[in-house]
Parts: C-alpha cells; sequence; structure tokens
C-alpha cells in the first residue's frame, strides 16, 4: 500500500545578507536624519535658561553632532585601512609575480626517465 507524500509547510527564514542590509539601511538613515535634523535645528531661538537651565533641542543637537562625528572618523579610518590594505596586497602580489616559487609543475617540466 502506497501512501501519497504529505505537503510540509516549509517556513522561509531571511537570509542573513537581507539581515544585514536592513540593519545598513537603518545606520544610513539614522545618519542622514541626525545630519538633516541639525541642519534644520542649529538656528533655534529660546531661552537657554528656562526650566532647569537646559534645552531638549540643545540636547539633540549635541547628541547628532556626536554621532556625525564618529561617523566621520569611522569612515575615514575604514578608507584608510582599505587604501592600506588593497596596496599591500597589491604589492605582495607583484612580488610574488616577479620572485615567485618556480618549480617543476610551474615551469611544465616534463619530468620522464
Amino acid at each position: 500500500m502506497r501512501f501519497a507524500p504529505q505537503n510540509k509547510i516549509k517556513h522561509r527564514q531571511p537570509s542573513k545578507r537581507i539581515i544585514a542590509i536592513a540593519f545598513l539601511l537603518c545606520f544610513v538613515v539614522g545618519f542622514f536624519l541626525s545630519g538633516i535634523f541639525f541642519l534644520t535645528h542649529v538656528n533655534h531661538e529660546h531661552d537657554h535658561n528656562g526650566v532647569d537651565g537646559s534645552c531638549d533641542t540643545c540636547a539633540q543637537i549635541q547628541a547628532s553632532e556626536n554621532l556625525i562625528k564618529q561617523f566621520g572618523i569611522f569612515a575615514v579610518s575604514l578608507a584608510f585601512a582599505v587604501i592600506i590594505l588593497s596596496a599591500a596586497i597589491a604589492v605582495l602580489f607583484a612580488i610574488s609575480f616577479l620572485f615567485g616559487v618556480q618549480s617543476p609543475v610551474k615551469l611544465k617540466i616534463r619530468m620522464n626517465n
């Protein structure tokens, strides 16, 4: 007696690539919204000596300035690291090409006696 195969429900899980792209997108959007907030509220007028002597807008501007500075330092250091790494790899490839180990297999020498 044969039984018909059961239809199994497959739950599709999001791939790691999609999750990484979503995080990157949130990161970039947060960075740009922070910059936009800073640009639009930098010249706001109010009494700095109001309730408790602080201003929520000034605190948010300070936080967004710190975020922009941190991302700027990170971006510059990452670009510098990528440039140095790619230059080192290019130099190593050039050296290995010029002074690479020559083996009989590389030279295609036939070794018959």
